[in-house]
């Protein structure tokens, strides 16, 4: 992988298996480039918590449901009530209406 450039699968998954210590590098490229359910598998295995960390902030401010989730359970982290309402509202503005009826509906059920 040339300096610069995202790595191919193969390369990612051989990073993957030896434990490369450009992991975390990697997954925050990736992430930059959008790549989030690769960069979230970089992060984790290169124990990168401010990356985990900065994924999760990323998915509440774009109203991304499924990739905060993701990036809290990795984190080993609960969902943040906080979070949930902004996140809610950032997902009705970019007209992900699912993701904003669905952290609402858990929002909700953590009120209950």
């Amino acid at each position: 992988m040339a300096k610069g450039e995202l790595p191919t699968a193969k390369e990612r998954r051989d990073m993957l298996a030896q434990d490369s210590p450009a992991l975390g590098e990697t997954g925050r490229a990736l992430a930059t480039a959008g790549r989030w359910g690769e960069a979230l598998e970089c992060l984790d295995a290169a124990g990168d918590q401010e990356g985990l960390a900065s994924a999760a902030a990323a998915a509440a401010e774009s109203g991304d449901l499924f990739l905060y989730r993701r990036a809290k359970q990795l984190l080993g982290q609960d969902l943040a009530p906080r979070d949930l309402a902004s996140l809610a509202e950032a997902a009705e503005m970019a007209g992900k209406l699912s993701h904003a009826t669905a952290a609402r509906k858990i929002l909700h059920q953590e009120e209950s």
